[in-house]
């Protein structure tokens, strides 16, 4: 075989490895916005749906920035409906740029998976746009693997007035008569959190207008608007604390903790610890 034919099967072959190589890095998942049904008019509220298509791999997280522009008052960010359900970072508004990092223990797999939505008014005629900027998600591989997240780069005309002001949030709000979803309630103990002090954390979710805020009720003490993470009035773990969460329409679920039991149990532990380490001390000085 000719020194010609060898280096041009080289080159074939690299050739092709390198197609190859383009093809698999440049293959990603993407994040569209759902198109509103009806023209968007000068004062309508309007509530845009994002979604995630996972391109035949299976995700555990997300992360990216969407950046806005043009005659638009963003209103509201909502996580109600969304396939992840840990928000280390929920979508939040800094200047025209939407951050957002999300999660899901059980792994997300499809093509049309809501992330998070959107509501909006369009304050004058114009272009209304949505771009990701930048986004990456990890694979469910138990490594945390990255990757990249391309973006459909959306815009939308608001046109002049009509005779009625649409209002989709406020008609989301009036027809949802579902309560959040149920959720669980742990204590916790942290050096790092409230000086080491006991508290309680909890996230409820709701598939209708999202999750408006969360009340506490320790005990026998008034009940107090609270984040995420509440730390005990009553630190000796007696008596029971309930969780108030309350969606955007005042539908609302109420979670309770006992803690004397939650005590018991940590006691119990401890105990059966002791009694472990003494056992493995009388047969390690019995063999002497």
């Amino acid at each position: 075989m000719s020194s010609k034919s060898n280096i041009q099967k080289i080159i074939q072959f690299n050739l092709a490895f390198l197609l190859l190589f383009i093809s698999v890095q440049t293959h990603a998942m993407s994040l569209y916005f759902e198109k509103p049904e009806s023209e968007i008019h000068v004062g309508d509220t309007v509530i845009l749906h994002a979604y995630l298509d996972t391109e035949n791999v299976e995700i555990n997280g997300i992360e990216g920035t969407v950046k806005v522009s043009g005659p638009v008052a963003i209103q509201n960010l909502s996580v109600a409906g969304s396939v992840f359900s840990l928000w280390p970072n929920k979508p939040s508004l800094t200047g025209q740029e939407i951050d957002f990092v999300g999660g899901s223990p059980s792994g997300v797999f499809g093509k049309k998976n809501k992330v998070f939505s959107i509501v909006f008014r369009a304050t004058e005629i114009g272009k209304i746009n949505f771009s990701l900027k930048i986004a990456d998600a990890f694979l469910n591989d138990g490594k945390g693997t990255r990757l990249a997240v391309v973006g459909v780069n959306e815009t939308f005309d608001v046109v002049a007035a009509g005779k009625e002001v649409k209002n989709e949030l406020g008609d989301l709000i009036l027809n949802d008569k579902t309560l959040p979803n149920s959720f669980k309630i742990e204590l916790g103990q942290d050096a790092n959190i409230a000086d080491g002090k006991y508290f309680i954390s909890f996230y409820a979710t709701d598939d209708g207008s999202g999750i408006n805020r969360y009340e506490v009720r320790e005990n026998n003490l008034s009940a107090v608007r609270s984040g995420n993470i509440y730390v005990l009035e009553d630190q000796s773990l007696r008596g029971i604390v309930e969780v108030k969460a309350i969606d955007n329409a005042g539908n609302f679920r109420i979670e309770t903790l006992e803690l004397k039991e939650k005590k018991d149990n940590l006691i119990l532990l401890i105990g059966a610890l002791v009694i472990i380490i003494l056992a493995a001390l009388y047969f390690k000085f019995k063999k002497k």
